[in-house]
């Protein structure tokens, strides 16, 4: 646990310390969160790479699904970077609508559940 812990704080003792110590279910959630992202953002470059090269591409039934999950930060980062699936309705929906929703989780689990 305090190896985690020292990822996310490198200079010692802070709120992030405080709130991880005290609520280390907020640990595991925001890490799950953060590799969701991730492999969210991967993937849509990668399928970016792979419509340049006019190979097979990554159905979109798994880009929303890790969309859906949590991976909306990270789909809407490759989105803009990349420029991939900006014009496609169901993209322009979708993203921007979980994106929101997982805020509004997140914001509620900071505010009523952890209460930071």
């Amino acid at each position: 646990m305090n190896h985690l812990l020292s990822i996310f704080n490198i200079a010692g003792d802070t709120p992030s310390t405080y709130l991880f110590e005290k609520y280390p279910e907020a640990l595991t959630i925001f890490t799950i969160l953060f590799l969701i992202n991730l492999i969210a953002f991967a993937v849509y470059v990668f399928d970016k790479h792979l419509a340049v090269g006019h190979f097979s591409r990554v159905p979109e039934v798994v880009l929303h699904t890790l969309t859906i999950i949590g991976g909306a930060y990270g789909a809407g980062m490759a989105m803009l970077l990349c420029r991939h699936k900006t014009r496609h309705p169901a993209f322009q929906i979708l993203v921007p609508t979980f994106f929101l929703i997982w805020t509004a989780v997140i914001v509620y689990l900071f505010v009523f559940k952890f209460k930071v």
